[in-house]
């Protein structure tokens, strides 16, 4: 008995010795996406990003797929996790940003996971249906009808803008939530909307490009690369700006060394000219500044702007 407790001791030790020598990732990582699969997010960098993280480290990373509650099932996974560095996630601004400013969350987006390096940041695109008589932002508010305008939308940082643009426009605008932008894009498709504020890349310019969809306005400080006759709000006399976030995070008290490691990873795969390329020509850039304190710095500094920006114009959080 007593050879056999000692060689199973052996084995724990020889095990425990190995894992803790092995240099990460030594096993396959999870990484939880708060968007649907199959969405432009997920195609545009999520996959691809995980198939980088194959090639470079010879461990698979894995993608768990837990959209509901606007990202924050998501979010408090990724709170819980052990901070080991084999649960990561994506942090973007609708869950990090606008839900805190709107909503009543149990989650510190700066203090409760660990912020490790951007993917993307870029403009929110406002489009409506090509049958739409309207030719630009203020043909749409001037023919707008009696009732307002039903506006579609995936995140409240719309919300925000709705009630921006129809208090400066002197016209009612309804925001409608969707689950995700599929769900707003096929309401316009079927014209059930008059306008959608949603995600530039993917579907959006598609459907412009084959004149389904028509770009009215897009909301950064200045005019996107392949939208190049599509004026920003800022243009428009809206004297604002926003951008949205892709970004990948961890769980909190994730050791230093190990952040700094995945964020190495995060900047070679997006630093790549390639995928520059394909981000780019959607206004999509990846900031020069990318290390976890400039994620950390730039959600606080949205929440506060955001949320002066909710009180200034007397915007009721949502709950």
């Amino acid at each position: 008995m007593k050879k056999l407790m000692s060689a199973l001791l052996f084995v724990f030790a020889s095990a425990t010795s190995f894992a803790n020598d092995c240099e990460y990732p030594c096993r396959p990582v999870s990484f939880v996406s708060n968007v649907v699969a199959g969405g432009p997010s997920d195609t545009l960098f999520l996959r691809p990003f995980a198939e980088f993280w194959k090639r470079e480290t010879g461990q698979p990373m894995i993608i768990e797929y837990m959209p509901a509650g606007e990202g924050i099932v998501q979010f408090r996974h990724l709170k819980a996790a052990r901070p080991d560095g084999y649960t990561l996630g994506l942090v973007r601004s609708a869950t990090a940003v606008y839900k805190p400013v709107m909503d009543t969350v149990d989650y510190d987006p700066v203090n409760d996971i660990t912020n490790i390096a951007f993917f993307v940041r870029f403009p929110t695109a406002i489009y409506i249906h090509a049958k739409n008589p309207a030719t630009s932002l203020k043909e749409v508010i001037a023919n707008a009808p009696a009732k307002g305008l039903n506006v579609g939308m995936s995140f409240h940082g719309a919300r925000i803008l709705t009630y921006m643009m129809g208090t400066h426009a002197k016209t009612h605008m309804e925001p409608i939530m969707y689950p995700g932008d599929a769900g707003a894009n096929t309401a316009l498709l079927g014209q059930h909307l008059d306008m959608v504020i949603g995600t530039i890349g993917g579907v959006p310019i598609q459907m412009h490009q084959a004149g389904t969809f028509r770009m009215i306005a897009t909301t950064g400080d200045r005019r996107v690369p392949s939208l190049p006759g599509v004026p920003t709000l800022k243009e428009l006399g809206y004297n604002m700006e926003q951008y949205t976030f892709f970004a990948v995070g961890a769980p909190p008290n994730m050791d230093p060394a190990l952040t700094k490691k995945i964020n190495a990873m995060v900047n070679k795969f997006v630093r790549d000219p390639e995928f520059q390329a394909k981000v780019n020509q959607d206004g999509m850039f990846t900031p020069a500044n990318n290390n976890p304190e400039d994620v950390s710095r730039f959600i606080d500094s949205n929440i506060k702007f955001w949320d002066g920006f909710r009180k200034k114009y007397n915007i009721p959080k949502v709950n």
